[in-house]
């Protein structure tokens, strides 16, 4: 049999419990996983890169209604406390990971308190995100 390939793979097979017949690690599994899926992507030499493809949405109306959640949640008169957390947490990510299909630099600058309200709303994913981003960022600029 052969072991698989991926390091995340690799990873949820070593956090079985042979004995007990379940998972274990199971609150950090998932951070686990994310970091042996950075850490395969860097030992491939592709931090900060993603392979390129052609991407074909089946209803464009879903990302337009996705932006225009977001620019509500960013630009709308509610605050932070009364906005839906799957959108207090999707403007925070965008916002953290620098997606700028949703926010631009000059927009993250702009709403930057309105961000910092979100972001302190959305849990501990965002913050997170921001951090690796920032050693990303800071790993392939010299």
């Amino acid at each position: 049999m052969e072991l698989p390939e991926s390091l995340p793979a690799r990873l949820y097979l070593l956090a079985y419990d042979r004995r007990r017949q379940r998972l274990t690690a199971r609150p950090q599994l998932g951070f686990l996983l994310r970091a042996a899926a950075m850490a395969d992507l860097e030992l491939g030499g592709h931090v900060g890169l993603l392979p390129s493809a052609v991407v074909t949405i089946r209803d464009p109306r879903q990302v337009n209604r996705l932006r225009n959640i977001a620019s509500r949640t960013l630009h709308g008169g509610l605050p932070a406390a009364r906005v839906d957390p799957r959108d207090v947490a999707l403007v925070a990510l965008a916002a953290a990971g620098e997606l700028p299909t949703v926010l631009s630099r000059a927009q993250r600058r702009e709403h930057r308190q309105r961000i910092t309200r979100l972001t302190e709303r959305s849990g501990s994913a965002a913050p997170a995100l921001r951090k690796v981003v920032q050693l990303v960022k800071a790993s392939t600029a010299g």
